[in-house]
């Protein structure tokens, strides 16, 4: 039965999903356009980036949501059990990616794969589900990961949504996992 839904899921692509990685929250200076940057918050920023190169790559705030509108910032679902219509978001924040300082520039590079299993079996994997390198002239120092997914067409039952994130630079890789469950709609 799992194989046969698997197939069918590939078939109908029944499952969707897409990842936005985005930068920390940019506010506007308050100063003008020239001014300088005290020179002890680069130096505390570039610390940061040490300890974060140095550090384990990890997954924290992995969480089911019905609206994700920037870093930190969403609405958790009330419980595992997936809306009727089977679309939510998944919020996650990777921490301790590494970053390559070069010539005044600062530069990341990760990928993303997903699968969703039922039991123990896999019955989606999605490899380099989102590919991300960033080179800037700014340090990124946080970022998030949202997931949007559309399961209306899974069967009622007892689900793990995983991510694999892979640090391309640092040449490490996490997975993290949240529960979700499926139930029949009422009245059927």
């Amino acid at each position: 039965m799992h194989c046969t839904l698997l197939q069918a899921a590939r078939r109908s692509r029944t499952i969707l999903a897409t990842l936005l990685l985005a930068g920390a929250l940019s506010l506007p200076c308050a100063g003008p356009a020239h001014a300088e940057q005290d020179p002890r918050v680069l130096q505390l920023k570039h610390l940061i980036l040490d300890i974060q190169n140095n550090s384990t790559l990890a997954i924290t705030n992995m969480t089911l949501c019905s609206k994700i509108e920037g870093f930190a910032s969403y609405e958790p679902l009330p419980t595992t059990v997936i809306p009727p219509d089977g679309k939510f978001l998944v919020y996650y924040e990777p921490l301790n990616w590494f970053t390559r300082q070069a010539d005044g520039r600062y530069e990341i590079s990760v990928v993303q794969d997903m699968r969703i299993k039922l039991g123990e079996e896999v019955i989606y994997f999605r490899e380099n589900l989102y590919t991300h390198a960033l080179t800037s002239q700014h340090p990124v120092l946080d970022f998030f990961a949202m997931n949007t997914l559309d399961l209306h067409a899974l069967p009622p039952g007892e689900y793990t949504y995983e991510v694999i994130f892979k640090d391309l630079l640092k040449k490490q890789e996490v997975t993290a996992s949240t529960p979700f469950q499926i139930v029949k709609p009422a009245g059927q």
